[in-house]
């Protein structure tokens, strides 16, 4: 048995795709998932499984479509190494945000800094981290970065939810 987690783009945003988290976790157990658990109402979920990532993420899709009618789901699923092994690459001491990647391809440039806002893109994860006196709406870098992530489907947590999950990950371990 695989701990898998699963990061879902637009769910439950601005009104679209409304997916329950009590309904999809009796969905995911009901289709033979275990160790069920969500976190929060964006689409942020660990299961157990011996199934493999693939056959993880289809099973997920397929339930997102048929019970909560949800059209083209993007999922990010992460076996627990691989959420471990992005955890502990956060190049940034501070609090940041996490881009989570499908495609590992290359970023160019890997690393950039404007105006005290700064990113660095390892394996299939971008770290962003706001300068102190920065927002997202005045940054300039992270229109930079989300023209550089768009080309490839991501979905970004921030570090509290991050390290939640890693919480919820490591749970009866």
């Amino acid at each position: 048995m695989s701990k898998y987690i699963i990061l879902a783009r637009s769910i439950n945003i601005g009104g679209a795709n409304v997916v329950k988290m009590a309904e999809l976790r009796e969905h995911l157990t009901k289709k033979g998932f275990e160790k069920v658990a969500t976190y929060i109402q964006t689409g942020n979920f660990i299961v157990q499984s011996k199934l493999d990532k693939e056959e993880v993420s289809q099973q997920i899709k397929d339930i997102l479509i048929e019970e909560f009618n949800v059209k083209l789901p993007q999922l990010v699923v992460l076996t627990k190494a691989d959420y471990v092994a992005i955890m502990q690459n956060n190049p940034y001491d501070e609090k940041c945000f996490v881009y989570f990647r499908i495609s590992p391809d290359p970023i160019d440039p890997p690393t950039q800094e404007l105006n005290g806002d700064r990113y660095q893109a390892i394996g299939g994860a971008l770290y962003f981290s706001l300068g102190p006196k920065n927002r997202f709406t005045n940054s300039k870098l992270i229109r930079i970065v989300e023209s550089k992530v768009k080309k490839v489907f991501h979905t970004a947590r921030n570090w509290n939810t991050c390290q939640k999950l890693l919480e919820l990950l490591n749970k009866d371990d």
